[in-house]
């Protein structure tokens, strides 16, 4: 969990793809990410999905935030930015949204987040050092501000 001077929090997800070289998914065949909850944004499961050869475009890499079935509110509005992170943890590639509405079970992102060519070859010593794509996730609840910061361990 970030918090920021003005009140507000993100939750980051850090995932990290070891072998991605050998990922021989074809178009519409996906990575699911472990799951993850955030209690400050309304106890919501979220995970992060990949598709290494595209969901829609195989020239493409895809990725999205999928909310599974929680007990959270029903709608829950939202800011999100996906990351590819460098061997130095320098961001390679970032793509975000400013706001978005996740009812249970919703899927949002990019279909064509990142040509695959650049990864797997023009790119490849940046984007996959020792064969590990490295997506974060950084997201946070667009109607709220947290007052007091909680530590988590």
């Amino acid at each position: 969990m970030a918090y920021h001077k003005d009140g507000t929090h993100e939750f980051l997800m850090e995932w990290r793809i070891e072998n991605y070289i050998y990922c021989w998914h074809k178009k519409g065949e996906k990575l699911t990410s472990p799951a993850f909850v955030s209690t400050l944004m309304g106890n919501t499961k979220w995970k992060l999905l990949l598709y290494p050869s595209g969901g829609e475009n195989e020239n493409y890499i895809s990725c999205f935030l999928h909310r599974e079935e929680d007990e959270g509110p029903e709608k829950i509005e939202v800011y999100y930015n996906f990351e590819v992170l460098g061997k130095d943890r320098s961001v390679l590639k970032e793509r975000h949204v400013t706001k978005r509405e996740f009812e249970k079970s919703a899927t949002r992102g990019f279909d064509e987040f990142e040509k695959r060519i650049k990864v797997l070859k023009i790119d490849k010593e940046s984007y996959l050092p020792l064969n590990i794509l490295t997506i974060r996730c950084r997201m946070g609840r667009c109607d709220t501000k947290c007052i007091d910061p909680v530590q988590m361990c």
